[in-house]
C-alpha cells in the first residue's frame, strides 16, 4: 500500500493566503466596476436634466425657480415641473440615493441653473471624485 504525506501546516496557510487573495482582487474588480458604472449613469442623467431644462425654459421662458439648492429624489419641485411639462418623462435619481443626491438651484429669476452631483471614482473626464461636480447653463 502506498502511504501520502499529510500537507503540512505552512502548505495550509500558503493555500488559504492564495485564495484570499484572489477573492481580494475579484472583490475590487466588482467594486471598481460598480462604481464607473454608476459614474456613467449620473453623466447621462446630468446630461437628461440639462436637456429638459432647456426644454424647459423654450416652453416656459425660464427654469423652475428654487433659490435654495433642492434634493432632486423624484418628488421634488423640479422633477415635478418637468415631468408636468412633458420635458422629462420620468424623474431622474441618483443611482445611490440617498447616500449620494442631485441638487438644484437657480437664480432669483430663474435665468440660470446649477446642477450639483457626486462621483465615485476618477474615471470621467472633466470632473473629478467626489461631491462637487456642477453643470450650467
Amino acid at each position: 500500500m502506498r502511504e501520502y504525506n499529510k500537507p503540512s501546516i505552512a502548505a495550509l496557510i500558503i493555500i488559504t493566503i492564495i485564495i484570499l487573495l484572489i477573492i481580494l482582487v475579484v472583490y475590487k474588480t466588482l467594486t471598481i466596476t460598480g462604481a464607473r458604472s454608476r459614474d456613467a449613469r449620473r453623466i447621462s442623467d446630468v446630461q437628461a436634466l440639462y436637456k429638459a431644462l432647456a426644454l424647459h425654459q423654450t416652453m416656459n421662458s425660464n427654469f423652475p425657480i428654487s433659490i435654495t439648492p433642492v434634493t432632486i429624489d423624484g418628488k421634488d419641485l423640479l422633477s415635478t415641473a418637468l415631468i408636468g411639462s412633458k420635458a422629462l418623462e420620468s424623474p431622474v435619481v441618483d443611482p445611490l440615493h440617498p447616500t449620494y443626491d442631485y441638487t438644484y438651484s437657480t437664480d432669483d429669476t430663474g435665468g440660470d441653473f446649477t446642477i450639483q452631483f457626486c462621483l465615485e471614482g476618477k474615471g470621467v473626464k472633466e470632473y473629478k471624485q467626489g461631491c462637487d461636480n456642477y453643470i450650467k447653463p
